[in-house]
């Protein structure tokens, strides 16, 4: 029979990961905390809150995004097949 291989991307559609991690950085951010930085969805996010941020670093494999910090600004880059790896 066929084999069909799922993507990160398309295995966290079909998961309700994406709420639960939602759920987990707004209860972080009621807390207190500034900023919550999660991965393992492959799905980019970069969300402001009332009580601060919320990143989901996607990957570097289908989304090729990556978070970078400078002087003391986060940002969620991605990749671009014009660019050099």
């Amino acid at each position: 029979g066929m084999t069909h291989h799922f993507t990160g991307e398309e295995i966290a559609r079909r998961m309700p990961l994406g709420e639960i991690f939602d759920d987990f950085a707004a209860r972080k951010l009621a807390e207190g905390f500034d900023t919550v930085i999660l991965g393992h969805l492959h799905r980019p996010a970069f969300q402001t809150h009332p009580n601060g941020l919320y990143i989901n670093l996607g990957d570097w494999v289908s989304a090729r995004t990556w978070l970078d910090w400078d002087d003391g600004r986060l940002t969620l880059q991605r990749h671009t097949a014009s660019e050099t790896p």
